[in-house]
């Protein structure tokens, strides 16, 4: 049996390529933004959070201290450049504070 080594693929690229065409990507890394939030905004507000989810590329955060959810108004945009730059494609186009 010969083996075609031009033909050969890294299994890193095998696998991404699988999870693109089964639309698995996006999926995994909304999981992943979820699991990371305290990575993503630091401790303090990461204490105050309630609730976290992505639902059509919108980010849904409770926060129950209102004045760490005025902050957060004010920093959202750079918040979803910062996950969308952790991504590698856009996931997210606003937070929705509540």
């Amino acid at each position: 049996m010969l083996i075609n080594k031009n033909n050969t693929k890294h299994i890193k690229e095998v696998i991404k390529a699988y999870l693109n065409q089964n639309n698995v990507e996006q999926g995994l890394v909304k999981h992943q933004v979820v699991k990371e939030w305290e990575l993503i905004v630091g401790k303090r507000i990461n204490s105050v959070t309630t609730n976290i989810y992505i639902e059509k590329n919108l980010l849904f955060v409770s926060i129950k201290s209102p004045i760490i959810r005025s902050e957060l108004k004010m920093i959202k945009s750079a918040i979803v450049e910062r996950i969308n730059a952790k991504a590698g494609f856009d996931i997210i186009t606003d937070i929705i504070i509540r």
